[in-house]
């Protein structure tokens, strides 16, 4: 087993707000505008939809502040 092969937990923060409808394509994603002129993305993938997420991040022209697997980040094995 590759370390693409799991699902793991990720925070990812951003400078700015994010509309959400940038991310629909992407179940079990939560995206949350906070106080400070920044968007928190917390989910569940593989590393395919990780690196699909912070394309389209930068595709936005966003800065990306953080990305953090999140306390006991593995979540399951891909069939």
């Amino acid at each position: 087993m590759t370390p693409g092969d799991c699902v793991i937990a990720y925070r990812i923060r951003l400078r700015g707000q994010l509309d959400p409808r940038w991310l629909t394509s992407y179940d079990g994603i939560q995206i949350d505008v906070l106080d400070d002129d920044q968007t928190l993305i917390v989910g569940s993938f593989d590393q395919s939809a990780l690196f699909g997420i912070l394309n389209r991040i930068r595709d936005l022209g966003m800065d990306l502040l953080e990305v953090r697997q999140n306390e006991n980040p593995r979540i399951k094995d891909l069939p």
